[in-house]
């Protein structure tokens, strides 16, 4: 058996080695070509892409420092809810759908600015067709004005349990 020269070894070795030069600046410039038409795809893509639907439980709304400011979803009684914060995370805004007591409730907690907490609460109610607008100092004295769809309205004040409400008219009921 012949064993190869010495010099067809050197010319074997260069010719790999050439070939390898010309694999190696082909693949360079395709990555050269081809990198940054790839790139601008992508970032084109990503920032050109808006999404037609988002689906969750709930939504948390965060601000520049990473605190909440928002947050809407669902209820513990599969109702829905919006809530908006103010910057020391109090809550200074309430929009509630109720799923168990068929009620529509929007209520603006005051105390995002002052305690104890304070509020002015809006509250349709479905069975008895009565809106209720309150007002809530946070110590459990309150003010109910209450109208029913068939006209009927009633005062209630409250402390703690109710301590007066005016004369029911066409015997409606008022709420608590």
């Amino acid at each position: 058996m012949d064993e190869p020269t010495q010099d067809a070894v050197m010319q074997r070795l260069e010719r790999l080695e050439r070939e390898s030069r010309r694999w190696k600046a082909l693949g360079m410039t395709a990555v050269a070509l081809l990198g940054p038409i790839v790139l601008l795809g992508v970032s084109e893509t990503h920032l050109a892409t808006v999404a037609q639907e988002i689906r969750a439980h709930r939504v948390v709304l965060v601000d520049d420092a990473g605190h909440e400011r928002g947050k809407f979803g669902v209820a513990p009684d599969g109702g829905a809810y919006l809530s908006l914060y103010n910057q020391r995370g109090k809550r200074g805004a309430t929009l509630l759908v109720s799923n168990t007591a068929s009620s529509l409730r929007l209520g603006l907690d005051l105390n995002a600015i002052y305690e104890p907490q304070r509020s002015v609460v809006l509250q349709v109610m479905e069975p008895m067709d009565v809106a209720s607008l309150r007002l809530d100092n946070g110590t459990g004295t309150r003010i109910s004005l209450d109208v029913s769809d068939f006209g009927a309205t009633a005062v209630l004040l409250y402390r703690d349990e109710p301590i007066w409400s005016s004369p029911q008219l066409h015997g409606a009921e008022a709420t608590p």
